[in-house]
């Protein structure tokens, strides 16, 4: 599974996947929580200006992981920060499936990039210093994961 450092262009070796599949793991319950689902706030703001400055990039390397991940014609007005509850739910579940834990109770953020692709950003989930985003295809099947 690739892994990509975004600005810097390097490729994450195993130890950091390990490391985020490890914080995935550490993630406990959350009593009482009703919706997965991370609200607007400036974390969600500045994911989405994340994933706009890919979507807009015209650096060559940062342009082919763009298009590798599906996000090729996709316009940042597209982009959508959801609060569907059912979809947090899958997504959630998709980074369960991912570190091998069942209903740990995480909350993500969840922004829709058009109609085929979902980035999922657990703010407890870093690769050693770097917060992992997972981009997911519309039926929650990783297409990549990216250190930011």
């Amino acid at each position: 599974m690739p892994f990509t450092r975004v600005g810097t262009h390097v490729t994450v070796t195993a130890v950091a996947i390990v490391i985020a599949f490890a914080s995935l793991q550490s993630q406990s319950p959350v009593a009482g929580v009703r919706s997965q689902c991370r609200g607007a706030d400036s974390a969600s703001a500045d994911l989405i200006g994340y994933i706009t400055e890919l979507i807009n990039t015209t650096d060559v390397q940062l342009a082919a992981m763009r298009d590798s991940i599906g996000l090729t014609g996709v316009s940042p007005s597209s982009l959508v920060l959801v609060t569907d509850k059912t979809t947090c739910a899958k997504a959630a579940a998709a980074l369960d499936n991912l570190a091998n834990v069942q209903s740990s109770g995480r909350t993500v953020y969840v922004v829709q990039a058009g109609t085929s692709r979902y980035i999922v950003e657990d703010p407890n989930g870093t690769a050693g210093e770097h917060l992992m985003v997972w981009v997911y295809d519309s039926r929650f099947r990783l297409v990549q994961g990216i250190a930011r």
